[in-house]
């Protein structure tokens, strides 16, 4: 294997064959015409005009098509992109080369549970609050419908972790949030009347939100840095 210290966007276009049976969603990005960089992106019609959309379904295999014509000779490939953590911890596969180069880590999609995640600067997955119908943070959790679209499909509050359930979102009177908070000096998880951090305090809040079940991470998390991708 041969370990790469620098991730180019187009791995995103080879990494097709590595969850094509494996993740039940079509999946966006933008090829950057130009410099070649492929970004990921939530949806179709969000590429821009520098940029061509290219997309495609991982929940099956369809009919077999008409063979086509011949096709002129393409660039040069690689493998799929393995992260490990220092540790040498299987995390997952590389999607999203920009985290990687931008303020965050990668984006990692996770072949057993299906799910992408994000890994911030401490080795950590990404944190989300939760927000429920009860006033006590008990009962069905949920998250916010913006989460669910733009960041991870799994993410972690307090010292558990959270899936996006398969669920259209939906509107809820919101009571209680549980959250993140520095408290003398430490950051804590504390649950919160949704009254104590909303302004005006009029009741509960009529939110559009997805729910989400707690899951079980294949590897231990926070995980050891700096993280190793290589290529299969």
């Amino acid at each position: 294997m041969k370990k790469l210290l620098v991730v180019s966007g187009l791995v995103l276009a080879v990494f097709i064959a590595a969850i094509s049976e494996t993740s039940a969603q079509t999946i966006y990005s933008c090829y950057n015409k130009k410099s070649g960089a492929m970004r990921h992106v939530t949806g179709p019609g969000q590429c821009k005009k520098t940029e061509t959309e290219i997309s495609w379904n991982t929940t099956g295999t369809g009919p077999k098509g008409d063979k086509g014509d011949k096709g002129d000779p393409g660039l040069p490939g690689i493998g799929a992109i393995l992260v490990y953590d220092a540790n040498r911890q299987f995390l997952g596969l590389m999607v999203d080369s920009s985290w990687a180069t931008g303020s965050g880590g990668p984006y990692v999609f996770v072949p057993s549970l299906s799910k992408f995640l994000i890994f911030g600067e401490v080795g950590q997955v990404y944190g989300e609050r939760l927000f429920y119908e009860s006033e006590d943070c008990s009962g069905i959790p949920y998250t916010d419908r913006e989460v669910a679209i733009l960041y991870s499909e799994i993410f972690r509050n307090d010292t558990k972790y959270y899936a996006l359930d398969a669920q259209l979102p939906s509107y809820r009177y919101i009571n209680s949030v549980k959250r993140e908070e520095r408290i003398g000096g430490q950051l804590v998880h504390v649950c919160r009347r949704i009254c104590e951090v909303t302004i005006p305090c009029d009741g509960p809040k009529y939110y559009q939100v997805v729910p989400v079940k707690e899951v079980t991470l294949p590897f231990t998390a926070p995980v050891a840095l700096p993280l190793e991708y290589e290529s299969k």
